[in-house]
Protein backbone atom coordinates (compact mmCIF):
# COMPACT_ATOMS: atom_id res chain seq x y z
CA UNK A 1 0.00 0.00 0.00
CA UNK A 2 1.32 3.68 -0.67
CA UNK A 3 1.53 6.04 2.45
CA UNK A 4 -1.67 8.69 2.07
CA UNK A 5 1.34 10.94 3.00
CA UNK A 6 2.69 10.29 0.14
CA UNK A 7 -0.85 11.28 -2.20
CA UNK A 8 -0.26 14.56 0.41
CA UNK A 9 3.00 14.86 -1.11
CA UNK A 10 2.26 14.77 -4.69
CA UNK A 11 -0.95 16.98 -4.71
CA UNK A 12 1.65 19.69 -2.90
CA UNK A 13 3.64 19.67 -5.51
CA UNK A 14 1.20 19.21 -8.72
CA UNK A 15 -1.44 21.38 -7.89
CA UNK A 16 0.76 24.87 -7.97
CA UNK A 17 1.69 23.33 -11.63
CA UNK A 18 -1.94 22.64 -12.99
CA UNK A 19 -2.07 26.37 -11.02
CA UNK A 20 0.41 27.82 -13.67
CA UNK A 21 -0.73 26.10 -16.58
CA UNK A 22 -4.15 26.64 -16.15
CA UNK A 23 -2.95 30.12 -16.19
CA UNK A 24 -1.50 29.68 -19.24
CA UNK A 25 -3.85 27.82 -21.09
CA UNK A 26 -6.97 25.73 -20.48
CA UNK A 27 -6.21 23.17 -22.90
CA UNK A 28 -3.39 20.68 -22.63
CA UNK A 29 -2.21 17.35 -24.27
CA UNK A 30 -1.61 14.63 -22.10
CA UNK A 31 1.97 14.79 -24.17
CA UNK A 32 2.58 18.70 -23.57
CA UNK A 33 1.19 18.37 -20.02
CA UNK A 34 4.16 15.10 -19.77
CA UNK A 35 6.14 17.43 -21.08
CA UNK A 36 5.87 20.41 -18.50
CA UNK A 37 5.46 17.89 -15.94
CA UNK A 38 9.45 16.50 -16.87
CA UNK A 39 10.60 20.73 -16.76
CA UNK A 40 8.86 20.61 -13.36
CA UNK A 41 10.89 17.68 -11.98
CA UNK A 42 14.00 19.38 -13.17
CA UNK A 43 16.10 16.06 -12.01
CA UNK A 44 18.93 13.79 -13.80
CA UNK A 45 16.85 10.66 -12.51
CA UNK A 46 13.73 11.20 -14.06
CA UNK A 47 13.36 10.27 -17.49
CA UNK A 48 10.53 12.76 -18.08
CA UNK A 49 13.55 15.21 -17.22
CA UNK A 50 15.73 14.49 -20.30
CA UNK A 51 12.60 13.71 -22.49
CA UNK A 52 11.34 17.28 -22.16
CA UNK A 53 15.11 18.82 -22.11
CA UNK A 54 16.02 17.00 -25.76
CA UNK A 55 12.00 17.89 -27.14
CA UNK A 56 11.61 13.82 -26.93
CA UNK A 57 7.69 13.54 -26.73
CA UNK A 58 5.78 11.27 -24.27
CA UNK A 59 2.52 9.79 -25.21
CA UNK A 60 0.15 8.81 -22.39
CA UNK A 61 -3.43 8.30 -23.23
CA UNK A 62 -4.44 6.89 -20.27
CA UNK A 63 -2.89 9.69 -18.28
CA UNK A 64 -6.11 10.09 -16.39
CA UNK A 65 -5.79 6.71 -14.32
CA UNK A 66 -4.51 7.14 -11.55
CA UNK A 67 -3.34 9.84 -8.92
CA UNK A 68 -2.90 12.37 -12.16
CA UNK A 69 -6.40 11.99 -12.58
CA UNK A 70 -7.58 12.91 -9.16
CA UNK A 71 -5.80 15.98 -9.39
CA UNK A 72 -7.05 16.90 -12.36
CA UNK A 73 -10.59 16.44 -11.43
CA UNK A 74 -10.18 18.15 -8.25
CA UNK A 75 -8.56 21.25 -9.91
CA UNK A 76 -10.98 21.45 -12.46
CA UNK A 77 -13.66 22.55 -10.03
CA UNK A 78 -11.67 25.31 -9.35
CA UNK A 79 -10.20 26.20 -13.14
CA UNK A 80 -11.22 25.29 -16.31
CA UNK A 81 -8.37 22.67 -17.77
CA UNK A 82 -9.20 20.74 -20.78
CA UNK A 83 -6.52 17.55 -21.29
CA UNK A 84 -7.07 16.70 -25.25
CA UNK A 85 -6.58 13.22 -25.91
CA UNK A 86 -7.25 13.44 -29.92
CA UNK A 87 -4.84 15.94 -29.91
CA UNK A 88 -2.04 13.58 -29.17
CA UNK A 89 -3.73 10.80 -31.10
CA UNK A 90 -3.10 13.28 -34.37
CA UNK A 91 0.71 13.77 -33.08
CA UNK A 92 1.54 10.19 -33.00
CA UNK A 93 -0.57 9.00 -35.59
CA UNK A 94 1.15 12.12 -37.92
CA UNK A 95 4.95 11.16 -36.65
CA UNK A 96 4.03 7.55 -37.92
CA UNK A 97 2.69 8.59 -41.23
CA UNK A 98 5.06 11.08 -41.63
CA UNK A 99 7.77 8.70 -40.72
CA UNK A 100 10.93 9.54 -43.51
CA UNK A 101 12.29 5.78 -43.40
CA UNK A 102 11.26 2.71 -41.44
CA UNK A 103 9.05 2.04 -37.85
CA UNK A 104 9.99 -0.16 -35.63
CA UNK A 105 7.78 -0.78 -32.08
CA UNK A 106 9.17 -1.97 -29.08
CA UNK A 107 6.22 -3.31 -26.82
CA UNK A 108 6.89 -4.15 -23.01
CA UNK A 109 3.40 -5.40 -22.13
CA UNK A 110 -0.23 -4.69 -23.85
CA UNK A 111 -2.91 -2.94 -23.14
CA UNK A 112 -3.98 0.83 -24.05
CA UNK A 113 -0.53 2.37 -24.98
CA UNK A 114 0.30 -0.84 -27.24
CA UNK A 115 -2.81 -0.40 -28.73
CA UNK A 116 -2.22 3.16 -29.62
CA UNK A 117 1.28 3.07 -30.81
CA UNK A 118 -0.18 -0.36 -33.14
CA UNK A 119 -2.99 2.06 -34.56
CA UNK A 120 -0.20 4.62 -35.57
CA UNK A 121 1.86 2.40 -37.51
CA UNK A 122 -1.39 1.08 -38.73
CA UNK A 123 -2.55 4.22 -40.56
CA UNK A 124 1.06 3.84 -42.84
CA UNK A 125 0.19 -0.19 -43.05
CA UNK A 126 1.84 -1.32 -40.48
CA UNK A 127 5.19 -1.04 -38.42
CA UNK A 128 8.58 -2.54 -40.75
CA UNK A 129 9.77 -4.38 -37.26
CA UNK A 130 8.06 -5.23 -33.95
CA UNK A 131 8.85 -6.41 -30.33
CA UNK A 132 6.46 -7.77 -27.72
CA UNK A 133 7.36 -8.81 -24.97
CA UNK A 134 4.55 -9.59 -22.70
CA UNK A 135 2.94 -12.46 -20.00
CA UNK A 136 -0.40 -12.90 -22.27
CA UNK A 137 -1.65 -16.50 -22.32
CA UNK A 138 -1.90 -18.03 -26.18
CA UNK A 139 -4.76 -19.83 -25.41
CA UNK A 140 -7.33 -16.74 -26.43
CA UNK A 141 -5.37 -15.07 -29.13
CA UNK A 142 -4.52 -12.11 -27.45
CA UNK A 143 -1.42 -10.21 -27.21
CA UNK A 144 -1.39 -8.58 -23.67
CA UNK A 145 -5.20 -6.69 -24.29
Amino acid sequence: LVPNENYVLFEEWLSPILQKCAEETTTWTPSALIRRLGLEINHPDSIYYWCAKHDIPVFSPALTDGSIGDMLYFHSYKHPFVLDIVGDIRRLNDLAVRAPAQTAMIVLGGGLVKHHVCNANLMRNGADFAVFVNTAQEFDGSDAG
